[in-house]
């Protein structure tokens, strides 16, 4: 069993980072809530539940203005080009899924079997923003200039 309260921001801080970086080649410094305070313009919420050894839902703050420039580099877009909405989250239900496969993991390590669900990806108004940062347990980052955030919450199962 894995402890959602004092192993996830570690996890966090240790996955996102280096995740973000390696599918996207952007780079994710940790930042406060006072970066985060205001939403961005066209904010998001994407999260992923999982079941198996636990069971909770990994969220994920971001603009759409930040996901396209993720399907970007993602999907090697050439410079100039935009992508479509539609390819931008998709880009973020991947890199959500690909982070939070490897927070499982660092957290329980790679025995326990974890069942991952599709992404869902919903605009969010300022008032659901200031809930998910204010949450004692949101991980703030800054990525181009724009914040994201990550919260994971979780049972026992």
């Amino acid at each position: 069993m894995i402890s959602m309260s004092s192993k996830a921001s570690d996890a966090i801080a240790s996955v996102f980072p280096r995740v973000l970086e390696e599918q996207t080649f952007l780079f994710a410094d940790p930042s406060d809530l006072n970066f985060a305070a205001g939403p961005p313009r066209e904010a998001v919420c994407v999260s992923i539940t999982f079941s198996g050894a636990n069971a909770g839902k990994l969220e994920m703050g971001i603009s759409a203005t930040l996901g396209r420039e993720i399907a970007r580099n993602l999907l090697e877009i050439e410079p100039g080009e935009e992508p479509s909405d539609s390819a931008a989250q998709d880009a973020l239900r991947e890199l959500l899924n690909v982070t939070c496969g490897n927070i499982l993991t660092e957290m329980a390590g790679d025995k326990p079997v974890f069942n991952l669900s599709l992404p869902q990806i919903e605009p969010i108004d300022a008032k659901a923003w200031k809930k998910l940062i204010s949450d004692p347990g949101a991980s703030i980052y800054e990525v181009e200039n724009q914040p994201v955030v990550l919260r994971l919450i979780g049972h026992d199962t």
